[in-house]
């Protein structure tokens, strides 16, 4: 570039005032007035460049101010007139009504029932035969019912009330048998409502009717696209609290709306300011990109001989990547060690014009895997240990941390390379070869850094030495040094994350996975006490609580307060004068009266954990509108990992629940990949990571009760132990050794996923590079090569089978994983099977089952078998091991029809279903239970059911893990024999 075609600094200088404007607009101003200050910096920057940059920027940063014009036109509409607002709301409601009249109607016109059952008949299931009952299940069953929000049903309901037959997914309220002829109908609890509508079939004074239903839950609005906000039902407007809003409809109950804005929970950036950045990101880039090209691409001299690419690039780039982080929510250090990467890799690539050093290249290439791991340790320092290997596509912070370490990699290789004149004959390939596999070796060795960095340092110098022999404008050269570059970022990376790791379990983990202090337990004491004093019962319902069903006050209320938190036990009682209490439960056993069972919390002591000394418990009084209403009970036991000062609460208690409460699981979750183990002062395991339960290694009884550290050997593997004795027992973190497998698999995940970014920025930047001359004359001195022309032929032809193979593979492997998990499941169903049967021919007569089948007996049994169990007498819930699991409208209190109707009906010995629990799938089974040895005689009325998340779970991750390492075998496949065909097309 001519000198005299250098803009003036005062232009530069603008320049970086602008993008600094446009990048803090959506961030320092609001809805209209960061539109317009987006359209008047853009139109400014845009006028001081060139025609070509204002043609592919202007499209873009218009998209930008679009993206906050609409935002801010979508908050005037969602902030629409109190009384407009009540107008949509009523007929949003109203449509809910008329699709369950349209359903019931419907139901009524198909069911068909005996015009000769007796009216009189005390027995509900006589009234129907068996054949006539499975007719209408299966009639129930091809109804269409509407589908949206909320969970609907469709039952038949014989005189007397009682439901004989049903479809959909169950209600969350159970029916009294007292309902109404016809119309709507409602059952309204303190966290869902349920609507109904009556529809008789026949003019019998008492006759058969059909009811459709559906429940919602009462924390969003039961319509299509509503925003969060508390409501109920009513039947006399002044049930309402002042200050909501009340919707009425004829001839149904009035719709209660609280908007108060702290019914909303709080959000991240708007979504119209997320898109306005990644507008501008883009654009911005889009510019850096074809300035960085035009300089790039002519023929001759330097990559970036020129000293003007730092003041051309930097603030663009800079300016973009900052957008894109605000956008994507990168925390702010992974953006600066992004940007710093990539600063190191501009000038790497610029110092291609600089003059030789004096210093042999390979010393330079291994000081540059020194710098990367220093960089790597330094970031692992100050905010790990961070697990940037942990799949192929990670969080934003983490890729982000990875692009920043790549870039310097690549930066650092090419400072290390010279660039002078090319040494005689044509550079081999082979020392990219062994660069390749040094790196790869020493990253395979990554948890044993005295052998790991020799080899990095290998792999490093030798990648300087391939720099120093090509030219980077060859664009197979450019691939390769990236490729080392990745390998050298990913094992340097690792390395410092498993030496992190080691001082992390050593000294961190201990102390974060020991019991809680005196004052910490203090602190969380008062904590929970100020909560509860300052909870009003207005804040939870929007009506006053008179003719609630208030069985789930005790989970709605322990769902929202300090209670509710990792790695502890907790329960909550609500207790009211003449009335049964409320209580729920997270893994703190209850008695039947909501009192804690001090037996079984005898039997969850752990060594330093024991329950009298952690506590924590008490009872304050609950309010309605400042007056007394009720009072509150609760209990908190905090279990190993529990931290008074951790602020998170437990945001997936559904999750949680099905997978059986804090347990194991949740230790190994926040100790991973350590693993946690307590041990009594004999050396007997009281808590272990591990099914054999192995006792405290004897390297670490030796110690006699001084901290110990020590390479022990476990079920794992050999792994590095530390250990804290104490009089009441030992606390061990065990860290095992990471196999080179292993290494390698996390190596590829980490390589895999910046690969994959930059092919899919290949096609924009193609597209930047096609209008330059330089650019096209390659394209075509590539097409007309013989060799190259077959080698883009051979990479098509490899890429289809391998791709078709990898789909092959991967999905056999999900139907034997699918196969195995259900014969799991069945074999656990049978086992609860088994025993419950033969409780059931030890029962004495005169006993009933009502008295022997109770929950302790399903508790034992869920024990014995590893899964929750729950019982169903008929059709509706009987005994379970975890009542929560109801309470929380988890699991269906009443069998689901096509269930009910294939056990009971049709004598099936087994059946399941799919449910789902916000982002989880999973298996319920379902079995009818009986007498061992007595084929289909038992008792036909006892059925069982088993919840499999947490089986589902395990499996989902394997599946995750199959399709990785899947995945990264063809990669490299691919990868290899394309190398292998190159060499032989030359």
């Amino acid at each position: 570039m001519k000198p005299e075609t250098r803009e003036p600094a005062w232009r530069t200088a603008a320049e970086v005032l602008l993008v600094a404007g446009l990048v803090a607009a959506p961030l320092l101003l609001r809805d209209a007035w960061a539109a317009l200050a987006v359209l008047l910096l853009s139109s400014v920057w845009l006028w001081m460049r060139p025609a070509r940059e204002r043609r592919i920027a202007g499209p873009i940063l218009g998209l930008a101010v679009a993206a906050l014009i609409a935002g801010w036109a979508a908050g005037r509409l969602e902030r629409p007139a109190r009384a407009e607002r009540i107008r949509e709301t009523r007929r949003e409601y109203e449509r809910i009504w008329e699709d369950l009249r349209a359903t019931a109607g419907k139901a009524a016109a198909i069911v068909q029932v005996p015009a000769r059952a007796p009216q009189a008949s005390l027995d509900a299931d006589s009234r129907l035969t068996p054949r006539d009952r499975l007719n209408a299940f299966s009639a129930l069953e091809k109804i269409e019912i509407e589908e949206g929000k909320g969970r609907r049903a469709l039952l038949l309901l014989d005189p007397d009330g009682v439901p004989v037959a049903w479809a959909g997914e169950g209600l969350l309220h159970e029916l009294p048998q007292e309902l109404p002829r016809a119309g709507p109908y409602y059952r309204a609890s303190f966290s869902a409502v349920t609507l109904l509508v009556l529809k008789p079939i026949g003019d019998a004074r008492r006759p058969w009717r059909v009811a459709a239903g559906v429940s919602f839950p009462t924390d969003t609005l039961p319509f299509p696209r509503s925003r969060p906000a508390r409501w109920t039902v009513v039947d006399d407007p002044d049930q309402a609290i002042p200050g909501t809003e009340v919707v009425a409809l004829s001839g149904t109950p009035k719709l209660v709306v609280d908007r108060a804005p702290g019914t909303a929970p709080p959000g991240g950036w708007p979504l119209a300011d997320r898109v306005a950045w990644i507008a501008i990101g883009l654009a911005l880039l889009s510019v850096a990109v074809l300035r960085l090209l035009r300089i790039v691409l002519p023929g001759g001299g330097p990559l970036l001989a020129d000293d003007r690419p730092l003041r051309l690039v930097s603030p663009l780039a800079a300016g973009g990547l900052i957008a894109l982080g605000a956008a994507l929510a990168v925390p702010p250090h992974s953006v600066g060690v992004l940007l710093a990467g990539l600063w190191v890799a501009a000038l790497g690539a610029w110092s291609r014009s600089w003059k030789e050093s004096r210093l042999p290249v390979w010393l330079k290439g291994a000081g540059a895997v020194g710098a990367l791991f220093l960089a790597a340790w330094g970031i692992q320092r100050l905010w790990g240990p961070l697990d940037f290997s942990d799949g192929i596509l990670v969080s934003t912070g983490a890729f982000a941390l990875r692009l920043g370490l790549t870039g310097a990699a690549f930066g650092l290789f090419c400072l290390a390379g010279r660039r002078g004149e090319l040494p005689e004959g044509k550079p081999r390939d082979r020392v990219a070869w062994i660069s390749v596999a040094f790196l790869l070796g020493g990253a395979a060795l990554c948890d044993r850094p005295l052998f790991a960095l020799p080899l990095l340092a290998a792999g490093g110098a030798l990648a300087a030495i391939y720099a120093d022999q090509r030219r980077l404008r060859e664009g197979l050269a450019l691939t390769g040094l990236v490729l080392m570059a990745i390998f050298a970022a990913a094992g340097t990376g690792e390395t410092a994350y498993r030496l992190r790791l080691g001082e992390h379990a050593g000294n961190e983990l201990l102390t974060r996975l020991s019991p809680p202090s005196d004052g910490q337990i203090a602190a969380v004491s008062g904590e929970i006490r100020r909560h509860f004093e300052g909870q009003d019962l207005e804040r939870v319902i929007p009506r006053t609580p008179i003719g609630l069903d208030y069985q789930d006050l005790a989970y709605v209320l322990w769902r929202g307060s300090p209670l509710a938190r990792y790695h502890a036990l907790s329960a909550l009682v609500v207790q009211r004068e003449n009335a049964p209490p409320s209580f729920f439960s997270f893994g703190m056993p209850l008695s039947d009266q909501g009192i804690v069972n001090t037996e079984r919390l005898a039997d969850l002591s752990l060594p330093r954990w024991e329950p009298r000394n952690l506590m924590i418990s008490g009872a304050v009084p609950l309010r309605f509108a400042g007056r007394s209403w009720g009072t509150v009970r609760y209990w908190l036991l905090p279990r190993p990992g529990f931290e008074a000062r951790d602020p998170r609460r437990l945001s997936e208690v559904d999750v949680g629940l099905l997978k059986g409460g804090p347990g194991t699981a949740a230790i190994e979750e926040i100790a991973q990949p350590a693993l946690y183990a307590l041990y009594a002062p004999d050396g007997r395991a009281a808590l272990s990571p591990w099914e054999e339960d192995p006792p405290l290694p004897a390297e670490l009884l030796r110690s006699k009760g001084r901290p110990a550290q020590a390479m022990v050997a476990t079920p794992a593997g050999s792994s590095r132990a530390w250990a804290r004795a104490s009089a009441p027992g030992w606390e061990v973190v065990y860290l095992p050794f990471q196999t080179p497998t292993e290494a390698l698999e996390r190596t590829g995940n980490w390589s895999l996923g910046v690969l994959i970014l930059l092919a899919l920025s290949a096609p924009p930047l193609l597209l930047l590079a096609l209008p330059r001359a330089a650019f096209r004359d390659l394209v075509s001195r590539t097409l007309r090569s013989y060799s190259k022309r077959l080698m883009i032929v051979y990479t098509v032809l490899l890429l289809i089978p391998l791709v078709l193979l990898y789909f092959v593979l991967v999905r056999s492997m999900e139907e034997r994983l699918k196969r195995d998990q259900r014969a799991a499941g069945e074999a656990a169903l049978s086992s609860a099977q088994q025993l419950l049967g033969e409780k059931l021919l030890e029962i004495p007569p005169g006993f009933g089952v009502d008295t022997v089948f109770g929950d302790q007996l399903l508790i034992y049994t869920s024990g014995v078998v590893r899964h929750e169990v729950n019982l169903y007498w008929g059709s509706a819930i009987h005994a379970s091991s975890r009542h929560e699991l109801f309470t929380a409208g988890l699991l269906p209190k009443r069998i689901p029809g096509e269930i009910f109707r294939r056990l009971a009906l049709l004598g099936y010995g087994l059946d399941s279903r799919s449910n789902r629990v916000g982002d989880s799938t999973y298996l319920e089974m379902y079995a009818p239970l009986r007498v061992p040895g007595g084929g289909t005689s038992g008792d036909e009325r006892l059925f069982l059911s088993i919840p499999l998340l947490a089986q589902q779970e395990e499996g989902a991750r394997q599946l995750a893990q199959l399709r990785r390492q899947g995945l990264l075998v063809t990669a490299a496949l691919f990868t290899l024999l394309v190398a292998v065909g190159r060499r032989l097309a030359r």
